[in-house]
């Protein structure tokens, strides 16, 4: 174990999860190996904390507070915080095809007779415009002060530039699975399916190079044991049936999860 950080006394609740169930202890509370994973350690009272001869750095008292692990968001595109409550008022295809563009871009090659459905419409073509290294960096820094500010101390995200993410995770200490986006057409991330998958590889590389060298630190190649990648085809209707295959056989090699949008919405199923 490491270094005592903290001891919350008296009246603190204090909420574990162990094997997806939850309880809830009245106790003193230690806080141990400040680590990605952290190490919580129960003090039943002051004898038994004087027997481990350890010494808190700082002592805590939470009256009628609770103590618990942190959130995790399971959902998000960080880097798109710049673009929040942007047509609002929209459905989603309009949504997506108004600002986003690139799956209407899409339709117009694959599904030519959906191609006017949304023509001057908004989030991808904004994306379009303005999506970049810097953009990615600034808008998810913007959501990790959000994240952090409401408890959330780890998140899943799929977007553009995750090399970007993962330099500002790196800075900020938060934990995140990054899935990198692969796409059957350009964006101004990659020309196409090949230099998308040629991107998400060479990131899993450095990843798998990073766990086997931790000495290796100081490097700017070094990926943090905080950060892990995913591969990330955005759906059946934007990534065709072989190129799906394609980075199956990546996520197999390098045994990484495979998130895709299967269902977003009410017409999915015909574009796919």
């Amino acid at each position: 174990m490491g270094k005592l950080l903290m001891l919350v006394k008296q009246e603190s609740w204090v909420l574990f999860m162990s094997n997806c169930s939850f309880f809830l202890k009245k106790n003193f509370f230690s806080l141990e190996n400040f680590t990605p994973l952290f190490t919580f350690d129960v003090i039943s009272n002051w004898v038994e904390l004087k027997k481990k001869k350890k010494s808190p750095k700082e002592t805590f008292h939470f009256e009628n507070q609770m103590l618990l692990p942190g959130f995790i968001n399971g959902h998000t595109h960080a880097g798109m915080t710049h673009m929040r409550g942007m047509a609002e008022d929209m459905k989603t295809p309009e949504w997506l095809a108004s600002h986003v563009l690139f799956l209407w871009l899409f339709l117009f090659f694959k599904k030519k007779q959906l191609n006017l459905m949304f023509k001057k419409k908004k989030i991808w073509p904004t994306e379009a415009r303005f999506v970049g290294h810097d953009f990615t960096y600034d808008g998810t820094e913007l959501a990790i002060a959000e994240m952090i500010k409401g408890g959330t101390t780890c998140f899943f995200d799929m977007y553009f530039f995750p090399e970007a993410a993962r330099e500002i995770i790196d800075k900020t200490g938060i934990r995140a699975m990054l899935a990198v986006p692969l796409l059957d057409f350009p964006t101004n991330y990659a020309s196409g399916f090949d230099e998308y998958l040629e991107k998400a590889t060479a990131l899993l590389k450095l990843k798998k190079e990073s766990v086997k060298n931790p000495n290796q630190k100081s490097s700017s190649k070094y990926i943090s044991e905080r950060i892990s990648f995913a591969v990330g085809p955005h759906a059946p209707y934007t990534v065709s049936d072989d190129n799906l295959v394609k980075a199956y056989k990546v996520a197999q090699e390098f045994q990484v999860f495979l998130p895709f949008f299967l269902f977003l919405f009410s017409f999915s199923l015909f574009l796919s």
